[in-house]
């Protein structure tokens, strides 16, 4: 109807005074009409005044769509559509789906939001379950959380969900929620990089002295729960160690550093710690070991340790030896400054 204007506000002129040809005018772009027969000035300037302001706000909505689309599209967000009195979900976005794996057309999508939240991690569960209702009882704006959802390949993706109550019913109950929902695996893949940088030796891999000593923390709490438990604690350093940087240069060292590191590693329990203080310094958390177990821990160390042969680059064949202290953690004892201070008993 508009043709090359289509901004142009029209008000339709029409000799038809009936409801269904008013219908159509407005639904081919019309934004008013008048009827021949009823039409003075005052009618005419108020429906060309009506025709104008209608025209803005439909402009205004049109730009304000096309915004929202291009927010929606540019952040790769899916949308949903949740009626939570019959628990269905009234629409999910292509992209919604496909996040998961599926397309609108699958014949086997999840039947209802039960389903769904089926698929919730179930160490998210409870963090999706405490963020919603927050915000169903009003505690908060919004409901916003980080969950990992199965995926349709029966691997975890990571989302960010967001959204909020569009409607509830006379009694103050919520009847209807939409909101949107982001994939964050690269963003959280990205995030594990950079924690296990933090608490992690980047030379050796096991965990730095910040990450070892958040371990002991750890165990002096539990042995404060329990005064019963008996943790022991090795700490370990390579005898003469500059020597061999001094020797063959710290690249050898470096391959020493990690083969020593293999080799204790490879001795001890999965319930172990085995963290890296600095330099040559090691240290080895036995949890649930009495003092005779952590001396006879402590000489199997010292035993693979010798045993040991790291050939470098030249054929350089380096041996050494390691020295312990045995100590275990009481309820009592303190860590001021980031250290222990516990009597280290010399034990090899």
């Amino acid at each position: 109807m508009q043709g090359d204007e289509p901004d142009t506000p029209i008000v339709v002129l029409t000799g038809h005074d009936d409801m269904e040809f008013a219908v159509q005018a407005l639904e081919a772009g019309a934004q008013d009409y008048l009827v021949k027969g009823n039409l003075d000035a005052d009618s005419l300037l108020r429906s060309i005044r009506y025709a104008i302001g209608r025209a803005k706000l439909e402009q205004r909505l049109v730009l304000s769509e096309e915004r929202m689309t291009a927010a929606i599209e540019g952040g790769k967000l899916g949308v949903w559509d949740w009626l939570l009195t019959s628990q269905q979900f009234a629409s999910l976005s292509d992209r919604w789906l496909s996040m998961l794996g599926y397309h609108p057309d699958d014949g086997d999508l999840p039947n209802g939001s039960d389903a769904w939240l089926a698929r919730l991690h179930p160490d998210d569960r409870a963090h999706f379950d405490s963020a919603l209702a927050s915000h169903l009882e009003k505690e908060t704006p919004n409901f916003q959380c980080e969950v990992r959802l199965r995926h349709r390949q029966q691997n975890w993706v990571w989302v960010f969900i967001s959204g909020h109550v569009v409607s509830w019913d006379a009694e103050g109950r919520p009847q209807r929620m939409v909101g949107v929902q982001q994939d964050i695996s690269e963003r959280k893949i990205m995030e594990q990089r950079l924690e296990e940088l933090a608490m992690r030796d980047t030379l050796t891999g096991l965990p730095n002295r910040r990450s070892f000593m958040q371990a002991i923390d750890h165990e002096h709490g539990r042995v404060k729960r329990h005064p019963k438990l008996s943790v022991g604690v090795l700490m370990m350093d390579i005898d003469h160690f500059k020597s061999v940087n001094d020797t063959y240069g710290h690249a050898a060292g470096d391959e020493v550093l990690k083969a020593f590191s293999s080799v204790i590693g490879g001795k001890l329990r999965e319930t172990d710690i085995f963290g890296r203080l600095g330099g040559e310094e090691f240290a080895v958390v036995l949890p649930d070991t009495d003092q005779a177990g952590s001396w006879q821990v402590a000489e199997k160390l010292r035993e693979a340790v010798a045993a040991m042969r790291v050939t470098l680059d030249d054929s350089v064949v380096v041996q050494i030896t390691t020295s312990a202290g045995l100590t275990h953690i009481l309820p009592g004892d303190t860590r001021p400054d980031g250290a222990w201070c516990v009597p280290i008993t010399p034990c090899i």
